[in-house]
Parts: structure tokens; sequence; C-alpha cells
């Protein structure tokens, strides 16, 4: 048998902690969290402990040094160009949450990345589907403007 898709967390507040890392430990067989990571360290240790992580750290370079195939990035948008290009030079696929970038030319850089390193990219749109988003595209589709 193969063993499980060895996952790492970049930002261990907001989303990540509030409905990511839970809904994964309680719904993801195939998979195991193995390392969070948070430049609060007491967030960091915190998140770990809560959801029996055996590893939390405050560095990228430390949590890409361990034995991870794939890492969801979680932190604010600035942050996410620098840490895709570092774990796509790890090696390591990647997971993003949006907003992906501030600018178009980080875009590119991450691209790039992740074409030179033959990692996997994808980005979260969890909430595409939402009722209550689709119903906020519809008005705001079929709006005619200020009368």
């Amino acid at each position: 048998m193969n063993r499980p898709i060895r996952w790492g967390v970049i930002g261990c507040g907001g989303i990540a902690a509030r409905r990511t890392i839970p809904e994964f430990k309680a719904n993801v067989r195939t998979a195991e969290l193995v390392s969070v990571m948070d430049v609060d360290a007491g967030r960091a240790a915190a998140v770990a402990a809560q959801f029996a992580i055996p590893h939390h750290c405050t560095t990228e370079a430390e949590l890409l040094g361990r034995d991870l195939d794939v890492v969801y990035i979680a932190s604010p948008p600035q942050a996410h160009p620098r840490q895709v290009v570092q774990a796509a030079q790890a090696g390591k696929h990647i997971l993003c949450e949006k907003p992906l970038a501030l600018t178009l030319p980080e875009v590119d850089q991450m691209e790039q990345a992740c074409r030179q390193n033959n990692v996997q990219f994808t980005l979260g749109f969890c909430m595409r589907h939402s009722v209550y988003h689709q119903r906020a595209r519809w008005a705001a589709r079929s709006w005619d403007g200020p009368n």
C-alpha cells in the first residue's frame, strides 16, 4: 500500500484554523497533516496541539525541509508569491488560498517557479459554489446601474 500524502500548512490563522485543518482532519483518510508553520510561534503551537499535528515551526524553510509532498498556503496574500516560489523550489506541490497575489508580475513569477520545478499548483476556490456567492454574482450581473 502507498503511504499517505504528507501535507504541511503555511499560515495557521483564519481559514486554516477555522475550516481547512479541522475539515481535513475529519474527512481525509488518504493523507496526513504532518507540520504547520506560522510566524506567530504560539499560534503554530496551539494549532498543532489542537489538531494533534506532530510538528510546528515559525519559518517556511523549516517546514519545507520536512518530508512533505504538498503545502497548503493560507497566509496573508502579500506573502503568497514568496512562499509559492519557496515551495516550488523545494519540490512541493502547492494548494494556495486566494487572492493569489497582488500583482500580475508576481503571478508570472509564481507560475514560472512551478513550471521550472515541475510541481502542481492549484488555487483554493472553496466558496465559489456557495448559494450566497452565486446570488451575489447574479445580482451584480443583472444590475443596470443607479437609477
